[in-house]
């Protein structure tokens, strides 16, 4: 903006504008928002929707709605729920047998994900959020993949993972 206020003042003191030109040129270059200002590089490279969680009051017939719909395949079955691989390999659809259906939550893909790091970052941009990570109970093996649970600003979970995670069907 200051090289454009700039431009309107020198074309006045050429004497190529008049003062009531230069007052309404100046007035109109600061009511103008200047040029976009370059986003900030995002904390987390979200490279895919890795999986979403579904509450769904049928199981059986959900399942073999997303096979038919999309070709889903189940990958893991968990007695109440399954995780359902979709075609392409690096996404895949959790339902989850309740009694009220709705989303339970989504699960966005970065590769190279580290737990902790992640979880300190989203901590300290946005407290609100809630953000916290997974972690094994005492007395129970290790989780296979750890995650970090968060709300975003209307409340809605959502869940970072390594792209690949729990592509292998494990826990």
């Amino acid at each position: 903006m200051v090289e454009r206020i700039e431009q309107i003042v020198t074309l006045f003191e050429q004497k190529r504008i008049s003062r009531r030109q230069l007052v309404g040129a100046l007035l109109a270059a600061a009511a103008v928002p200047s040029a976009v200002v370059e986003a900030e590089a995002p904390m987390l490279d979200g490279s895919v929707v890795n999986h979403v969680t579904m509450f769904v009051t049928d199981l059986q017939r959900s399942r073999a709605f997303y096979e038919r719909l999309v070709g889903a395949t189940v990958m893991y079955d968990g007695g109440r729920f399954y995780d359902m691989r979709l075609s392409g390999g690096t996404s895949f659809i959790s339902i989850v047998q309740s009694a009220t259906p709705r989303i339970d939550h989504l699960c966005i893909g970065i590769p190279n994900f580290d737990t902790d790091q992640a979880e300190a970052m989203v901590r300290k941009e946005f407290p609100e959020s809630r953000a916290a990570a997974t972690s094994s109970q005492p007395g129970a093996p290790p989780i296979t993949w750890r995650s970090v649970n968060l709300r975003d600003p209307d409340g809605n979970a959502i869940q970072l993972g390594d792209s690949k995670f729990q592509l292998n069907g494990k826990h």
